[in-house]
């Protein structure tokens, strides 16, 4: 990994097995240029189902997706991450599509990618997939077994609103616990996102068993007593 992103001038790569559930989490293995000590906002979660949205579960594998040619509303935890870290663009590659999940190549950029980059990556796209397709089985889960129990126990410790999302909070879900910190009702939240009441309910149950709590009331300790992050940005788009 530290060989083709230093090849594609990528400052950290993720390899990432994400569910193709819109609730799933992802497991993932990293290169990042930076240590943790110095960066402070370590590259820890896939971030393609921000980039790839509703063609997330479908896109062709071996195509190119870019951040910078998405046109629905950024996903607020991404655009947290690339700030913190100056980050300008991130690429994400499909390898492989299985029953229940999807895997991915992804690259983030400090600057925008020139067009030597672009060709780069066209031209090793189809071999990065053609050598996934062909890999030693059992190897990548073995490893993201051990990322998930060093997830949990990061969850303890950092911000469930950090950049790092380490709930692994879907968009929607990391937007209802925004408007909960900020001290709004579920009737002011469901007319902020334009849902539904059954929408906020499916919400919050996902939330509780993302963040191991088991109330409101627990939900919102956890989540006043993290250490302050930047805030997500304006909330626009309707959820449903």
């Amino acid at each position: 990994m530290q060989s083709i992103s230093e090849n594609i001038g990528a400052e950290a790569l993720a390899l990432a097995r994400v569910s193709k559930s819109t609730n799933g989490t992802s497991g993932t293995i990293v290169f990042d240029r930076q240590e943790r000590s110095i960066c402070g906002v370590p590259l820890n979660r896939s971030y393609a189902r921000s980039v790839l949205g509703r063609y997330f579960a479908k896109a062709q594998v071996g195509t190119i997706w870019l951040q910078s040619m998405v046109e629905d509303e950024p996903d607020p935890a991404l655009v947290e991450f690339h700030r913190r870290r100056s980050f300008k663009n991130l690429a994400v590659i499909p390898l492989a599509t299985h029953g229940k999940s999807v895997d991915f190549l992804e690259f983030h950029f400090r600057q925008g990618l020139s067009a030597a980059q672009q060709a780069d990556l066209n031209m090793i796209a189809s071999t990065l997939t053609a050598t996934w397709r062909n890999r030693v089985s059992g190897l990548v889960a073995e490893n993201l077994a051990q990322y998930r129990q060093g997830s949990v126990e990061q969850l303890s410790s950092a911000s469930i609103l950090s950049c790092e999302n380490p709930a692994g909070l879907s968009r929607a879900e990391y937007r209802v616990c925004v408007l909960l910190t900020r001290g709004l009702s579920a009737i002011r939240i469901r007319s902020q996102l334009e849902i539904r009441n059954s929408t906020l309910r499916t919400h919050m149950r996902n939330i509780l068993a993302k963040t191991g709590t088991g109330s409101k009331a627990q939900l919102l300790f956890k989540l006043l007593t993290a250490e302050p992050v930047g805030g997500p940005g304006p909330i626009r788009a309707k959820v449903a």
